[in-house]
């Protein structure tokens, strides 16, 4: 039996929240190196510095609108650490989904991108920030996901060391 009563007030709670999916491939780790042209110089960034001055111009328009944000992400190392140990030092909530991959084996990390785009899918104030290097298929289908729920994505290439969209 559905409980509307419990549906309309989940739903209202949604509208002070913001949901971002923030993920991407293993290889884009805190330590990972770019050089990148900066005021006139090419100079070295991590990918922790990458990661975090693409959410705080993300998360500081949100938080001028007055939303509580939540960061969705994963349980695999090198972007998704990156972006809980960036959530940590900010004060953010972090809702993690773990690949279940004993149990249903390799097709584990594709039903982790589908719940969490499920999740994020229905919110009214969503976003995914996912950081891809062209060839990775688990961040392909965090793109397609993103794309089958509306999910308004944007998506960094640092093999191209540029924004897709």
């Amino acid at each position: 039996m559905i409980d509307f009563n419990e549906l309309r007030t989940k739903k209202k709670a949604w509208e002070n929240m913001y949901f971002i999916v923030v993920a991407g491939d293993r290889e884009f780790a805190e330590d990972y190196l770019l050089f990148l042209p900066s005021d006139g110089v090419i100079r070295p960034f991590t990918g922790m510095e990458i990661v975090t001055h693409a959410l705080d111009t993300v998360l500081s328009k949100v938080k001028e609108r007055g939303l509580t944000v939540k960061i969705i992400t994963s349980d695999n190392r090198g972007t998704d650490a990156t972006v809980i140990k960036y959530a940590m030092s900010h004060d953010y909530d972090v809702l993690r989904h773990d690949a279940n991959w004993d149990e249903v084996g390799n097709r584990a990390g594709f039903e982790r991108n589908e719940r969490m785009f499920f999740q994020v899918g229905t919110k009214p104030h969503k976003a995914a920030l996912l950081f891809w290097d062209g060839t990775n298929n688990f961040t392909r289908n965090l793109i397609y996901n993103a794309y089958l729920q509306s999910v308004p994505t944007k998506v960094y290439n640092y093999a191209l060391k540029r924004w897709l969209s």
